[in-house]
């Protein structure tokens, strides 16, 4: 009788298995959700709600422990953000969306989506306002990139048109 088990080991070593439950919570954080086998989307549910539920709580430690699973900064400021956004709701922040199934090995496919969506406010610059001048004098360069016919050009364009 198996007692005790608190995860799901997925055929992998616990290097390899740390390393895809970092990838799969890398492309939540960043995407807002993935497609993935159904085993994995439930293996990695609960260790992404557990980091949204330790950022929601905005401080250094927070954020430093973030940091420590997930493994680079800009994933913690998304996974931080997240924990803004999901500071007023008291837990079930994904939801698993059963897919179909994969045409090679018939593995269910299952999206692990965010349940509200993060949205950054754009900053739209304004766009200056340039007042154009026009010239009456007649560009030098424009003068130099004109061909000059000579006689011989003249005869070639006649003979070309008739």
């Amino acid at each position: 009788m198996k007692k005790g088990i608190s995860t799901r080991k997925l055929n992998r070593t616990s290097n390899e298995r740390k390393q895809l439950f970092r990838s799969l919570i890398r492309a939540v954080a960043t995407h807002g959700y993935i497609e993935t086998t159904e085993a994995r989307a439930k293996a990695v549910k609960p260790l992404f709600e557990k980091l949204i539920t330790t950022a929601k709580l905005n401080s250094l430690a927070n954020f430093r422990q973030v940091i420590s699973y997930v493994g680079d900064t800009k994933t913690a400021h998304r996974v931080m953000k997240l924990g803004e956004l999901f500071a007023k709701r008291p837990g079930g922040y994904t939801r698993l969306i059963k897919m179909g199934y994969n045409t090679g090995n018939n593995a269910s496919i299952t999206r692990l989506e965010l349940v509200e969506k993060y949205i950054p406010a754009e900053v739209i610059a304004p766009k200056p306002v340039v007042s154009e001048v026009k010239t009456t004098k007649p560009d030098d360069r424009k003068l130099l990139m004109k061909p000059v016919q000579t006689k011989n050009t003249k005869r070639a364009t006649k003979t070309k048109k008739a």
